[in-house]
């Protein structure tokens, strides 16, 4: 792993493939190294083209937040993890049709997205922690997907117990069963690495305030828990009271039409309580979409085959994740 002066942000950029007309597409990064020895973190953001807000926070951490002389250890920070996608502002690049996310390790000699996985994991590898940081489209409230935490039990409770100075609502997510590649950080938990996804709400166009210093707040969290800078974690504003970690379970829509949300997301509710309506084109309720169990309403993530547009939903799409207790 290469190391920086101290005390310097260095910038490099990783050759990874070359478009038809040659141009190069590159994975920039950011390194800074403290004044002391401690813990290597690495940081990836936007490996999911149009998910940015992670992309907003890195900026911060790095270059507003951290004090060099206080630091303990080395940030290795990738802001954009999906260089394709994002020049795009799509969600990945479409000559694959591939989840950079979903291709690790990834291959050297593969189509974009693997290769695009490939070189990121070559800068994750040697580090000691990793954090992803997502945009989640439509309202949400914030939270880390602990997504591989069943492939190695030692790593998995250091995960849990980074996520928890994060501060935000920790989601188990289904096994991944078996795959020819896995998600980055399942890859990274079964390699020895501890870590998560932060899913940060990006609901509109631009990134909303709030959300940026939650994830802001939270990566200074993690920092702190890990001894590289100097205080306590401090509470995120936005967690909501309700025991964590809890499992989730998508609602699925059974009719077309225009949903409307019941409730906000971080909402506490009953088994069979309404928490979506549909409406058709004339403005009747053609569908109740109810909570299947107690739990917390996570987020209402709209969208259309993974591409988040508006309210309209055909049937099928996804309308809200339920949290309920595991």
């Amino acid at each position: 792993m290469q190391r920086s002066p101290a005390g310097s942000i260095q910038r490099e950029q990783v050759d990874v493939l070359q478009l038809p007309d040659g141009t190069k597409v590159v994975i920039p990064v950011m390194r800074l190294q403290g004044n002391r020895k401690g813990p290597n973190l690495a940081i990836v953001a936007a490996i999911d083209g149009w998910e940015v807000i992670g992309t907003e926070v890195i900026r911060r951490v790095l270059r507003e937040e951290i004090d060099p002389s206080q630091l303990r250890g080395n940030i290795h920070a990738m802001p954009v993890g999906n260089p394709i996608a994002f020049q795009r502002s799509v969600y990945k690049f479409a000559t694959d049709i591939l989840d950079v996310d979903s291709c690790f390790p990834g291959d050297k000699k593969g189509s974009a997205s693997p290769r695009i996985a490939s070189a990121l994991w070559n800068l994750i590898k040697d580090c000691d922690c990793y954090l992803n940081l997502h945009g989640m489209e439509g309202p949400s409230i914030p939270f880390a997907s602990m997504a591989g935490t069943e492939k190695n039990p030692a790593v998995s409770k250091l995960s849990y117990e980074i996520a928890n100075a994060f501060g935000v609502l920790r989601v188990e997510s289904p096994g991944e069963g078996k795959r020819r590649y896995s998600s980055s950080n399942t890859y990274a938990i079964e390699k020895g690495i501890p870590g998560f996804t932060v899913e940060l709400p990006q609901p509109a166009q631009f990134m909303e305030e709030k959300d940026v210093k939650t994830g802001v707040r939270g990566v200074l969290n993690v920092m702190k828990h890990l001894k590289m800078i100097p205080g306590r974690p401090e509470p995120q504003t936005s967690k909501p009271k309700f025991d964590d970690p809890v499992r989730y379970e998508g609602i699925f829509s059974g009719r077309g039409g225009l949903v409307h949300p019941a409730c906000r997301p971080g909402t506490v509710v009953k088994a069979g309580r309404v928490v979506a309506r549909t409406l058709n084109v004339f403005g009747d309720v053609v569908e109740e979409i109810r909570a299947p169990r107690d739990g917390i309403v996570i987020s209402f993530p709209v969208s259309h085959a993974g591409i988040p547009v508006n309210q309209v939903v055909t049937t099928g799409d996804p309308v809200c994740w339920i949290g309920y207790p595991s």
